[in-house]
């Protein structure tokens, strides 16, 4: 794959990127990405590392990171901060600021500690001052009942589609765990109790056991029977849920949109987000067991701190009962 090329088409109109430059670049990351196999993670530090990359050929025409100071990062991220969306209050999103530093943190300690450059000129970044508060919103039981068994027409993307709203709102996983699942990770439906494997965040490219209800079971099932009349017989690591443009899997932000759709479609709300799933079976873990520990081992969270941002609102506003999903009892 060559990732330089590839995220600076934009800027090679303009300002032609140089072979050896790409050849350079590709040969650092390279190295940088193979210590991290979960693909959710390499994707994320591909697309924070490929835009940094491109604003240094284009403001300093660095051939390498030898040259990169403090300085240069820090002029990158001020213009990151200006081009990120705003939101009606002015704000912009801090998270997204803070990963993308987190991506050049990471190459940078790489870098110095295997000898490519003498000094780390990301050490002393500070983090973003993030202020916390209540990630995404709640949705009601009736409204995720209504989303998952939203009627599909035969047209196979809206099958694929109405498949990946079902597994979001059962396993509350995040948005790469369920567009990335290949044919391999199902194997375990035929157990008892079904169970499917997924990458997480954190997990270093080994992927976790779900354990799912029948009636999701049954609904991969029917899909991959629909799957495969349009497909043929898939290979073990062939994507369950794969894009119209190719062999390869549903984009990010596609799948955002497909949810997004979904939620104005069925429900008529624009202000719901994918995320929104996993927010909604936290806090109901939380409500179920009122166990804090319990809840940061289903959430998955390594910081306490983040999951209080899933349960806050229901810990201010103490949210009206509510029982779990009918198909995961």
């Amino acid at each position: 794959m060559n990732l330089i090329v590839e995220n600076l088409d934009e800027l090679e109109r303009f300002n032609p990127v140089p072979s050896d430059f790409v050849e350079k670049w590709n040969f650092i990351i390279g190295g940088f990405l193979k210590k991290y196999t979960n693909p959710l993670t390499r994707e994320c530090y591909e697309s924070d590392i490929a835009l940094f990359i491109k604003f240094l050929h284009m403001r300093f025409n660095f051939q390498g990171p030898d040259l990169v100071e403090v300085e240069h990062i820090t002029e990158f991220l001020e213009a990151l901060r200006e081009t990120l969306p705003k939101r009606p209050d002015g704000t912009i999103n801090l998270k997204t600021l803070e990963r993308k530093k987190s991506s050049i943190k990471a190459l940078f300690k790489h870098l110095h500690e295997n000898g490519r450059i003498k000094k780390n000129p990301a050490k002393t970044l500070k983090s973003e001052n993030i202020p916390l508060k209540t990630v995404s919103k709640y949705i009601p039981r009736d409204e995720v009942i209504q989303l998952i068994d939203a009627p599909s027409d035969e047209k196979f993307s809206e099958v694929r589609n109405s498949m990946m709203i079902k597994t979001y709102a059962e396993t509350a996983t995040r948005n790469s765990s369920v567009r990335l699942l290949v044919h391999d990770d199902l194997t375990g439906l035929s157990m008892d109790p079904p169970q499917i494997k997924m990458a997480g965040k954190g997990t270093k490219g080994e992927k976790e056991v779900y354990r799912v209800s029948v009636l999701l079971k049954e609904a991969f099932l029917e899909y991959l029977e629909i799957k495969k009349l349009k497909y043929g017989d898939p290979g073990p690591n062939d994507f369950v849920f794969p894009s119209r443009k190719g062999g390869g899997p549903v984009a990010r932000r596609h799948a955002s949109r497909i949810f997004s759709n979904y939620a104005k479609e069925v429900l008529g709300r624009d202000d719901l987000r994918l995320h929104c799933f996993r927010k909604t079976q936290i806090t109901n873990f939380y409500k179920e067991t009122k166990d804090i520990k319990k809840t940061l081992a289903f959430s998955k969270h390594k910081d306490i701190r983040m999951l209080m941002a899933y349960i806050l609102d229901f810990e201010q506003n103490q949210l009206e009962e509510v029982d779990k999903i009918s198909f995961l009892k």
